[in-house]
């Protein structure tokens, strides 16, 4: 059984995936690198199980310590963003994960929140990291946003990071400043749905093709 799930996650899933990103709006699509040089999340000190961007489409957020207002932001992401990505898989591998960067010493509330999040979905995907204050600022600093962290160390804004570590997001959006859009709110369910969703589509997209691509190379040698 094992073995077939690795099959169909090589095989079977990327060419339905790409098959259902050819039906939209992504062909011609990109979306555009924001920031080069986010800080790895590789270097957290608490990041014990080794989360990395490496080959993965990564959702970064911050949560802060205030249950409500993760009430208000974490829970739309994952009923509208994470539980439609997190079955994405290549080679065997999941290709989506949600990180959620913490304060030191906020473990209950992270547990909570955990437990709520487990009776909606398979939170498998779902990494929660303890920070220093030092480590959240200098995270948050590298995306190099015009957004800020309040005083609990949250922001309710959900970005986007590619495989090789970089911010992406939009640059001709005349919803946002300057047209450029460097993360998601995650209190609006509408922006989740007719932003998020298109653009992290896009990713996905690209990648599929490039590994259609490389499977009909492969085939021919």
């Amino acid at each position: 059984m094992k073995k077939f799930a690795v099959l169909f996650g090589i095989f079977v899933l990327p060419l339905m995936f790409y098959i259902f990103l050819s039906t939209g709006d992504y062909q011609s699509s990109s979306l555009p690198v924001l920031t080069k040089n986010v800080k790895n999340i590789e270097e957290l000190k608490g990041n014990t199980e080794g989360v990395s961007y490496r080959r993965k489409f990564t959702v970064l957020t911050f949560l802060g310590t205030d249950y409500a207002q993760i009430q208000a932001s974490v829970f739309n992401l994952n009923q509208t963003i994470y539980k439609r990505y997190n079955q994405k898989m290549s080679g065997g591998k999941y290709l989506f994960q949600v990180v959620a960067v913490y304060p030191k010493g906020n473990e209950a509330v992270v547990e909570k929140v955990k437990k709520e999040l487990g009776t909606f979905s398979n939170t498998e995907r779902w990494y929660f990291i303890p920070a220093s204050s030092n480590e959240i600022d200098e995270l948050f600093t590298s995306l190099d946003s015009p957004y800020s962290l309040d005083e609990n160390y949250f922001t309710k804004y959900a970005f986007i990071i590619g495989q090789k570590g970089k911010l992406r997001g939009r640059t001709d959006d005349e919803d946002y400043y300057d047209q450029r859009l460097y993360g998601y709110d995650m209190t609006s369910v509408a922006e989740l749905k007719d932003k998020m969703i298109d653009d992290i589509n896009i990713l996905f997209y690209k990648w599929s093709k490039i590994t259609m691509k490389k499977k009909k190379e492969n085939d021919k040698s």
